[in-house]
This record gives structure tokens, C-alpha cells and sequence, in this order.
């Protein structure tokens, strides 16, 4: 089995994946979304776990984003749910193996976001409690014959985060402006109050230069892939193309065929590049966001994806909005040979089985 159900996650991610033996398949859980995602993702997990106690076998905080982290909050507080490990770099991660004269003092060390040590809940287990992180060359963690193929970040995006880390902590809503960690009721809180068509012309969308992103929240992203028995997905968090292309050309180019790609930052046209695109083969493309706050997901980004004219290529879209409904156009999806996904109704989930026919 290898199944990735897209949760409604507002602007922000939240991806379930059940991958492995068809009779004990592993469940992971990769991001939170906003704090709003909770209450969705609460029903699916009541839906899947009945009355079972929920339990994921990996959950994994790509980074400090509040479209990100903001569910996290909630759901750490649940004492229901258990874990077998949890991926998240906080600030003691950051700070390994800088030079002690670079290395803030412990009143800002005190910004370590407190939602997985309350619980004493296993963090970074698989990286004997130290950054989830790579220092040269990809590294492969084998969960019981599911593989998860480490591509980002490196040391040096999580030293990029370090002097920004206060006010992306801030800006998260994880503590207060003297940065004191706040209680979960009020972290929540701040970060809902955060929440917040036309032609379609392929041709001239590809000639939109690319930037790639520098925000340092978003290269701190966790990404890899992750596969079992020959089936591999991409999920990338809203890492950099540049740590993502540079990971890559690492891995063998027979890994590199990927049933899905998570598309880096909700489609935004600052994180998938033609140079990233050109180290994959990948038929589905997984987009998750309602548009809100930053109109994602650029066309010019969607365009570098369907100008790849990969066979049978589907855009998976956890929302259908003003901003991504305009790729319905039929001429785009003959001319380019895609087709669209989106929920069959609003609040929807849209799963995307990518199990290997038998």
C-alpha cells in the first residue's frame, strides 16, 4: 500500500501517508497545517483509527510555519495520540556544532518550542535526539522496509535560521515579542487570528523568470523521499530548489522515477525550478492550499510542471479555487497532456492511491 491522503489544511500542509503491508501499513503524518486543520484532520483520524487508539508511526514537522505547525499544536496536546517518533529541528538542533562564540545565550536558548517536550514525546529518535539533518550526502532511514531518504536541509540552512529565529517564532506565533514561550491555548489562538480565474496562456507563463526562495524558515524545510518496494514520493516541505537539486544529483538516477512530487511551498513559482523538474520522472504533482494569503499556486510554477508533458500527469489539488481552477481548461490539458484532481466537494479530502498494480 502507498496512499497520501491531501487534508484540508487551509493555506498550509497536511499530508497522511499509509504506506507498507497492505495488513499493517505504516501511518505518517507530515505536517499539521494551521491550527484549523485540527479539527479536519481529527475526524479522518476517528474515520481511519475507530476505536482504536490513534497512533502514527513517524509524524514529521517540515518547519516552524504556522501553515505548518499551527495544527501541531493541538494535536501534541492531545494525550490520545501517540507517536513512534517525531522529526522537528528546534532551536537546540539549530545550534549544534556552531562555534561557541556564535552561539546565542540561554535566554534565547529558552525559545525551544515546547510542544513535543511537554510530553516527553520521542523527538528525532532516529537521529539519536540530534538535528534532523544532512552534513554531505543524503542519508537513507530504513522504518521497517519503508525507506525515507533524507534531501533536505543541511547544516547550513539550519544556521541560516538562527538569527532569524526569534521573529520566525514570533511571526508563528509560537511565543510572545520578548520571546516567552506562550501556553498552547494561546499559541493557538495567535495563530488563528493569523489566517486569513482569467485566460489561461501556457506559453507566456514560461517565460517568467525564476527566483528561488531565500526565506530561511522555509530552507530549514525537512524533505525526502520516501519509498517502499520501488514506489517513491517526493515530499518537500517548502524547501529550497537549490538544497532539493543539489540532494538529488546525489541519488541515483533510478530513484529519481517518483510516483508523486509534494510540490515545494503550495506551488509557489519560487520553489519549483525547470532544473529541479529536469532530475525527476514524475507523472503526479501534489498541490496543497486554499489560496489563502499568498494566492498560491503560481501558474508560472504549474506551468514549468505540465510543460514536462509527462505521461498520464495529473495535478492533484487538495482545493479547487479561483486561483488553480483555471487549469481545468481543456485546450491546456490536450495541448500539455494533464489532467486535474480536485475534491468532490468542498471540505473534502482528495486521496491519492499510488500503490503499484498487482
Amino acid at each position: 500500500m502507498f496512499r497520501v491522503t491531501m487534508i484540508p489544511a487551509d493555506h498550509g500542509d497536511c499530508l497522511w501517508v499509509e504506506v507498507g503491508p497492505d495488513r499493517a501499513p505504516k501511518q505518517i503524518l507530515i505536517d499539521a497545517g494551521t491550527p484549523g486543520t485540527y479539527k479536519r484532520l481529527k475526524k479522518v483520524m476517528e474515520e481511519r483509527f475507530g476505536e482504536r487508539k490513534a497512533h502514527f508511526d513517524l509524524f514529521v514537522i517540515t518547519h516552524i510555519d504556522s501553515d505548518h505547525i499551527g495544527g501541531a499544536v493541538p494535536l501534541l496536546a492531545d494525550r490520545e495520540v501517540t507517536y513512534g517518533d517525531i522529526w522537528f529541528n528546534g532551536w537546540k538542533h539549530l545550534i549544534e556544532k556552531l562555534p561557541k562564540d556564535d552561539r546565542l545565550g540561554s535566554k534565547q536558548a529558552e525559545l525551544a518550542i515546547g510542544l513535543i517536550g511537554d510530553r516527553k514525546l520521542p523527538w528525532n529518535k532516529a537521529f539519536k535526539g540530534k538535528a534532523v539533518v544532512l552534513e554531505d550526502a543524503p542519508v537513507t532511514i530504513d522504518l521497517d522496509g519503508v525507506k525515507i531518504t533524507l534531501l533536505s536541509p543541511y547544516r547550513a540552512q539550519l544556521h541560516a535560521l538562527v538569527k532569524n529565529w526569534k521573529k520566525e517564532l514570533i511571526d508563528a506565533g509560537v511565543v510572545d515579542a520578548n520571546g516567552n514561550l506562550l501556553a498552547p491555548s494561546l499559541r493557538a489562538k495567535k495563530l488563528r487570528d493569523r489566517l486569513g480565474g482569467g485566460l489561461l496562456n501556457v506559453a507566456a507563463l514560461l517565460q517568467t523568470p525564476f527566483e528561488s526562495d531565500t526565506a530561511a524558515a522555509n530552507g530549514s524545510s525537512i524533505a525526502f523521499l520516501l519509498e517502499y518496494r520501488g514506489t517513491r514520493v517526493l515530499f518537500t516541505g517548502d524547501a529550497h530548489p537549490p538544497v532539493l537539486v543539489q540532494s538529488l544529483k546525489k541519488v541515483p538516477k533510478a530513484r529519481r522515477k517518483i510516483a508523486a512530487l509534494k510540490v515545494s511551498h503550495h506551488g509557489s513559482k519560487n520553489n519549483t525550478s525547470d532544473e529541479l523538474l529536469a532530475l525527476l520522472e514524475c507523472p503526479t504533482y501534489l498541490i496543497s492550499t486554499s489560496g489563502a494569503q499568498f494566492e498560491h499556486p503560481d501558474r508560472a510554477a504549474i506551468a514549468r510542471i505540465v510543460n514536462r508533458r509527462s505521461p498520464n500527469a495529473q495535478l492533484c489539488f487538495n482545493y479547487e479555487t479561483t486561483f488553480n481552477d483555471v487549469w481545468i481548461n481543456p485546450t491546456a490539458q490536450h495541448d500539455y497532456r494533464f489532467r486535474t484532481v480536485y475534491p468532490k466537494k468542498k471540505g473534502d479530502c482528495v486521496v491519492v492511491d499510488l500503490t503499484p498494480s498487482r
